[in-house]
């Protein structure tokens, strides 16, 4: 199974699947983990919490939906290095991303 690389398009999702976050956690044993994840173009309108347990992500694409808000948990991905986030509804950002400095 290779977790490099996800991408969801083309699937008009309002939420993440929960299997998203089930399937493609970081592994404790192995250290492995979904990398990248594009979810473009949706009609996302929330990302849960549980973002945080995607913790291997490095590339993480959520422009064009309809988010509002992000969770503050999304500070604890902390190998992201590249956050897209344009064309959505967002006004600000949680206050907890100060700490991902890494992001281009």
């Amino acid at each position: 199974l290779d977790l490099s690389f996800h991408p969801i398009e083309e699937i008009e999702l309002k939420e993440v699947p929960q299997e998203v976050y089930n399937t493609f956690k970081m592994r404790r044993d192995t250290g492995k983990g979904l990398v990248s994840l594009w979810i473009a173009n949706q009609r996302l309108i929330s990302i849960s919490a549980q973002i945080s347990s995607l913790r291997n992500l490095r590339t993480l694409d959520l422009h064009g939906n309809r988010l509002k808000t992000l969770p503050p948990e999304m500070a604890l991905l902390t190998r992201l290095e590249r956050l897209d986030l344009k064309n959505n509804l967002l006004n600000q950002l949680p206050d907890e991303f100060v700490k991902l400095h890494q992001i281009r």
